[in-house]
């Protein structure tokens, strides 16, 4: 199970005790306040447990949140790195290059797990609802071989690359503390992930 302390310095991904808003509306009035991520779009009854992007969420749709959002910025981090390992860049100081070499993983586990759960963890999120999910999503999940064979893609990815489009200007937009927007992005984000 993933750690209490926050995995990323900008704390897009809250657990435990850094999840304030949890912690906070529980010493108010007595319960967990209940999950945004699914209630405003899909009516999820669980109460909160952690935070992301600063939206309360149960455990299931935030693990599935926490998973996208922690890719991202992986992916983005792997990008802003990469740049620097280029022959045309003058190379870093030494010490630099040091220091960028440990800082490799500052997510900890974290990002790996999001890779490698990530399909898992979307579906205990949005279990397949036939009567929402889209034709090709259907047809995926009853015969995923047959599908295959035609050379396409299963419909997750689409939609992966679509959540992961919407995370990349959630983070931004969290930072920047436009949590009205960041509300937005995830009810499309939301609709996104249940299709996938």
């Amino acid at each position: 199970m993933p750690s209490s302390v926050r995995p990323d310095p900008a704390g897009v991904v809250r657990r435990g005790e850094a999840a304030k808003q949890v912690a906070s509306y529980l010493r108010r009035f007595g319960e967990a306040p209940a999950c945004f991520a699914g209630g405003a779009v899909l009516g999820c009854e669980r109460l909160g447990t952690m935070e992301v992007y600063g939206l309360v969420m149960c455990e299931a749709h935030g693990e599935e949140a926490a998973a996208d959002a922690l890719e991202e910025i992986s992916y983005d981090l792997e990008q802003e790195l990469g740049r620097l390992d280029n022959p045309e860049v003058r190379p870093v100081i030494p010490h630099l290059a040091a220091a960028l070499q440990r800082s490799d993983g500052i997510l900890g586990d974290e990002d790996r797990r999001a890779e490698r759960e990530g399909d898992a963890l979307l579906l205990v999120a949005f279990p397949l609802n036939r009567s929402k999910a889209g034709g090709e999503t259907i047809a995926y999940a009853e015969d995923p071989d047959a599908h295959g064979r035609g050379y396409r893609e299963p419909p997750s990815e689409s939609f992966r690359r679509y959540r992961m489009l919407l995370h990349r200007h959630m983070r931004p937009t969290f930072e920047e503390s436009a949590q009205w927007l960041v509300e937005t992005l995830e009810e499309e984000r939301v609709q996104v992930a249940a299709q996938g």
